[in-house]
């Protein structure tokens, strides 16, 4: 096969099962994505696609070679040479899926891509650490490597391929939980990553929670289910308003009941109850004991993240009608996650005060209520000057152009429905094209031996309702001053007509010895 094009996928968080008879479980690997932070040569955005996970299926079938590298030291350049080595290999791969929450908040079921892999007992420990002796892992994660397949024979296009998985220090993908290990392949027996001890009763389940909750040992089986009710109401709180990491706890959850690790927060809840209504009671135990095995580590809440009891919260918060503990928990959390969706709206750090925010839009909203009036009336005056300016320039436009008064009404709809589109195919005229329109003899006498006002007077005289076209009017202003002796121009007389004078005013006004 030949690779083209690579692609780096964002990190997953990985866990490698041991190579027993039985393969071990499966591990997802990628699932389908828009990957908006990573540009490809051409430009465009880096995705992984459903169609790109079937696609990795089926190749994968014809031709099986998938090696475990370390941070893309086979396709980048200036890494360890000894990173390139294949770690193990990928020994099957097959498409799954899971439910997402979207950068925009809404649910979304996705395909992944889940793979078995293959590799050595120091490997693996260098993935999953050694809890017996407190050893972090050295590549927890993983990131998939693809590219577009072609049959070296066929030359046909194959479509994406898996070209190598890198263990990688570096995750991105958060919404992926951190997989379960199985069976250590040391032999010892421990289960990494798992709840250390057999949960077989009812009472073990109650004995887990306390641990995990870091309740007294003293806590009764009604506290204990109390607190699994108060981290239900938690799920979906933004660790930082509620102060408590409920990813980790929920974590801690999963692998001490084994469960699947695509399983959601809620569907984990599930388990515990539905280990605790269907386990038996030990018989000659009481409900709150719990059969173990080793010591094993627990993820705890951190310490202090609780100071007070929900009552004494609502108190301190000024809320009312909270009658119960219950009731108190739900008011802190509405109040909680409605100060969460105020700060988001307003674009403000978890950390940044609200009040001057709502102070700055208060103000802003009575500044808009005083301007509006103001604002409306400059409007409307706006759009009356747009008015006159849109029919003086038409005017102008058709004398320049010799345009009849039929032809306006459509100039005024265009300039008014594209402006920019009408002032590109009919620019202002100059006062010199005005002026050289005005003084055309052609246009100044409309019938053979009489003067251009005779012929505006004869056009009206002859047609009564024949309507005088601007030019008209200009030659008629022009006539009338001419025959008093005044030299009027063509651009003059078009600016007098724009003004509202006519040649039976100019001529009334020189009968009064009041025209210019």
């Amino acid at each position: 096969m030949k690779t083209r094009h690579l692609a780096f996928a964002l990190a997953v968080a990985l866990s490698v099962p041991p190579t027993d008879a039985e393969g071990g479980p499966f591990t997802v690997i990628a699932y389908e994505a828009d990957l908006k932070g990573y540009r490809l040569a051409d430009g465009s955005y880096a995705r992984i696609t459903a169609a790109d996970i079937d696609s990795m299926v089926a190749n994968f079938a014809r031709y099986p070679k998938a090696p475990l590298v370390v941070e893309h030291a086979d396709t980048r350049e200036g890494m360890p040479a000894e990173w390139a080595e294949p770690r193990g290999h990928v020994v099957a791969l097959r498409r799954g899926s899971m439910e997402r929450t979207m950068p925009d908040g809404a649910k979304k079921t996705v395909a992944t891509l889940e793979a078995r892999l293959d590799v050595s007992p120091e490997v693996r420990l260098s993935i999953v650490g050694d809890p017996a002796t407190q050893k972090p892992p050295t590549w927890p994660f993983c990131s998939i490597t693809t590219a577009k397949g072609i049959d070296e024979e066929t030359g046909a296009s194959l479509g994406t391929v898996l070209y190598s998985v890198s263990l990688t220090a570096h995750p991105r993908l958060a919404a992926l939980p951190r997989l379960a290990a199985s069976q250590d392949p040391r032999g010892a027996g421990a289960e990494l990553g798992y709840w250390y001890g057999e949960i077989k009763t009812r009472g073990d389940v109650v004995s887990m929670l306390r641990e995990i909750f870091d309740l007294p040992v003293v806590s009764t089986e009604p506290e204990v289910l109390a607190a699994l009710t108060r981290l239900e109401g938690l799920i979906g709180t933004p660790e930082e308003t509620s102060g408590v990491d409920t990813d980790e706890i929920i974590c801690s959850l999963r692998r001490a009941l084994r469960l699947d690790a695509l399983k959601t927060s809620a569907e984990v809840i599930g388990g515990v109850r539905e280990a605790l209504r269907t386990l038996p009671v030990a018989e000659g135990q009481p409900p709150a004991e719990m059969s173990r095995g080793a010591a094993a580590p627990v993820t705890r809440p951190k310490e202090g993240t609780i100071m007070k009891t929900f009552l004494e919260l609502a108190a301190a918060l000024k809320l009312t009608a909270v009658a119960s503990e219950d009731d108190a928990q739900r008011a802190v959390l509405s109040l909680a996650q409605d100060g969460g969706a105020v700060r988001t709206t307003l674009g403000l750090a978890a950390d940044a005060p609200v009040a001057p925010a709502i102070a700055d839009l208060v103000t802003a909203r009575a500044e808009l209520a005083r301007v509006t009036p103001e604002l409306t009336a400059l409007r409307t005056e706006k759009a009356a000057r747009d008015e006159q300016e849109i029919a003086r320039r038409i005017d102008e436009v058709c004398v320049a152009r010799g345009f009849g008064e039929d032809v306006k009404p459509a100039l005024v709809a265009f300039a008014k429905a594209d402006r920019k589109g009408f002032d590109e195919k009919f620019p202002a005229p100059s006062v010199q094209e005005l002026a050289q329109r005005a003084q055309d003899p052609a246009r100044a006498e409309n019938i053979t031996g009489q003067g251009a006002a005779g012929a505006a007077q004869g056009a009206k005289a002859a047609d009564p309702a024949k309507k005088v076209t601007t030019e008209e009017h200009v030659a008629a202003l022009v006539a009338v001053y001419a025959e008093h002796g005044v030299q009027l121009t063509r651009v003059e007389a078009l600016r007098a007509h724009l003004a509202g004078e006519t040649a039976d005013k100019a001529r009334a006004a020189f009968a009064q010895g009041v025209a210019r």
